[in-house]
């Protein structure tokens, strides 16, 4: 189902509104400094909006899936003005943020190009506080823990460009397009080979120092996956990443010179923690790290099951905080885990079936496991909605201009 509005404005004026508005909503969600204050966020919302309502005077289209996703975005501040009043609906602005997100990606298919001048400097901008965040966590390692907790130690690093879980994850989360599109890059402009190769020395650089063991481990499988992964299901994928994650524990629990090896490798760094946290929870002790997790994994899984259609939010159910995919359908039931889902693995998909075949299949495919990884075990911050929703899509036909390859199919076909 289509609706088409059109109302005759200025266009030159509203696409430089438009530019600058994405412009802004990039350069907010990869730098941590921007990220403290409430006032940044409310900025980025609003013109996110503010686009949102550019388009909507130009030529509104929408599908089942938008309507959808704006009333499962009603629906949750609703919700949470019910649970805990205006200071609930401003907590949730993630989900505002990824149904912009969406709404932007969805419009701007036919334009990515106008916003190409964002590759460079998101990149450049990431490279940046990766350095800052590396240089810090090499000088001490403890405070990668404080990068994940929300207290005034962690404003105090923000503040100095030094991120956390903010600024690694949603790298890890479009780590594969950014690999593919540097490789891809040499053959016709090597100062983004450049910029994409000192990227990555300084997110493994990144990654590394901080130790945080699903992006490690999902940063790890997914350059595998991409490397070597050539079906179009993303089943068997999904398979041989956990069956790899399962073979990696297990060889850090019962091979003692692979562990050593692992440990002389990750030396200095919270890595180092995590192996202790999991050896101790082999021999039964308290293992804060993954005991914790394993918790949280199953007050989700069980408040799923327990309100699988509407969730659990107006019920005082138990919500973990320790993976979006769980956590959404625990709170939201179906009604909202399936846009959100939806919304998520919109970019790679939408890649995936209009070039079903080639390095846009493996780069897809690639993508949706870092994805998958990271949601299922982890929440996704509001700040990995801009890149994964508009930064990748543009770096997607970037590398589908340079393969010279044509579209088969569309998510709409």
């Amino acid at each position: 189902m289509q609706r088409r509005l059109t109302v005759p404005i200025n266009t030159t004026l509203q696409t430089a509104i438009q530019i600058v508005s994405v412009l802004y909503l990039m350069v907010w969600s990869v730098s941590p400094p921007l990220q403290i204050d409430l006032i940044y966020r409310l900025l980025a919302l609003g013109l996110a909006f503010v686009w949102f309502l550019i388009e909507f005077f130009r030529h509104l289209e929408f599908t089942r899936m938008q309507i959808w996703s704006a009333l499962y975005m009603a629906g949750v501040a609703i919700i949470a003005f019910v649970m805990n009043g205006a200071r609930g609906v401003i907590a949730e602005i993630a989900v505002y943020m990824m149904v912009l997100a969406f709404f932007i990606n969805v419009y701007s298919a036919d334009n990515w190009h106008e916003y190409r001048v964002m590759i460079p400097l998101t990149l450049m901008l990431l490279i940046f506080f990766n350095y800052r965040t590396a240089t810090a966590l090499s000088e001490d390692a403890t405070i990668a823990r404080l990068l994940v907790r929300d207290t005034e130690d962690l404003y105090f690093y923000l503040r100095r460009g030094v991120g956390g879980y903010g600024l690694i994850y949603p790298q890890v989360c479009i780590a594969p397009v950014i690999y593919a599109w540097t490789l891809k890059s040499f053959e016709h402009n090597k100062f983004y080979t450049l910029i994409g190769l000192a990227w990555s020395v300084s997110f493994w650089a990144v990654i590394a120092g901080a130790g945080y063991s699903i992006a490690i481990i999902t940063a790890a499988v997914s350059l595998i996956i991409l490397i070597l992964y050539r079906r179009r299901s993303i089943i068997p994928a999904f398979i041989i990443s956990v069956g790899m994650i399962v073979a990696v524990v297990l060889l850090l629990v019962y091979v003692e010179s692979f562990r050593n090896l692992v440990l002389r490798i990750f030396e200095g760094t919270k890595v180092v923690r995590k192996i202790e946290d999991l050896l101790s929870s082999t021999e039964g002790e308290v293992a804060d790290s993954f005991a914790t997790r394993y918790t949280r994994y199953m007050w989700s899984l069980q408040s799923s099951i327990q309100f699988p259609v509407i969730g659990g939010a107006l019920f005082g159910a138990r919500i973990g905080g320790h993976s979006m995919i769980l956590d959404t359908v625990a709170q939201y039931g179906l009604w909202g885990g399936a846009p959100a889902l939806y919304i998520i693995y919109y970019a790679p998909n939408y890649f995936k079936m209009r070039y079903p075949s080639g390095v846009m299949l493996y780069t897809a495919n690639a993508h949706i496991m870092a994805i998958l990884l990271v949601a299922l075990f982890d929440p996704l911050s509001y700040q990995v909605f801009f890149p994964l929703l508009i930064l990748c899509p543009i770096m997607y036909n970037e590398i589908a201009i340079w393969s010279g390859v044509r579209h088969e199919h569309s998510l709409d076909g």
